[in-house]
C-alpha cells in the first residue's frame, strides 16, 4: 500500500461502529485515528527505508495497529503508542511505549 491508501484506510476506521467484528469490538476512537494519521509518515518512511511492507488494521479495543514487515507492530490507542519487535519465533524482543499529546477535537481531513 502506498501512503495515500494507508491514509484512506485509517480514515475509513471512523465508520466502524461498536461490535464491528461481531465479537464485541469497540468503535475506533477519534483520538486513535488522529494519532495514527499524525504518525503515518514517520512509520511509512521507516518501513520504506528498510524495504518492508506496511499494513494497518483496526483493533478490537478501539485502537489501530501498524505492521511493518514480519517483525514489528505498532499499536496506537488514543495517545499511547506501543512499538513491539519480535524475533523469528514471535517472541517479543523489544517494547517501547510512548505518547503523543495533541487532543482530537475532530478528525483530520
Amino acid at each position: 500500500m502506498d501512503i495515500d491508501e494507508l491514509r484512506t484506510r485509517i480514515k475509513s476506521f471512523s465508520e466502524l461502529e461498536n461490535n464491528w467484528d461481531s465479537y464485541g469490538a469497540e468503535k475506533i476512537t477519534k483520538q486513535s485515528i488522529t494519532t495514527a494519521l499524525h504518525m503515518l509518515s514517520p512509520f511509512f518512511y521507516r518501513a520504506l527505508s528498510i524495504n518492508k511492507p506496511i499494513s494497518v488494521f483496526p483493533m478490537r479495543d478501539g485502537g489501530i495497529q501498524f505492521e511493518i514487515g514480519d517483525y514489528k507492530e505498532i499499536e496506537i490507542l488514543d495517545h499511547e503508542i506501543n512499538e513491539i519487535d519480535f524475533d523469528s519465533e514471535s517472541n517479543i524482543i523489544n517494547r517501547v511505549n510512548s505518547t503523543w499529546g495533541e487532543d482530537a477535537t475532530e478528525l483530520p481531513i
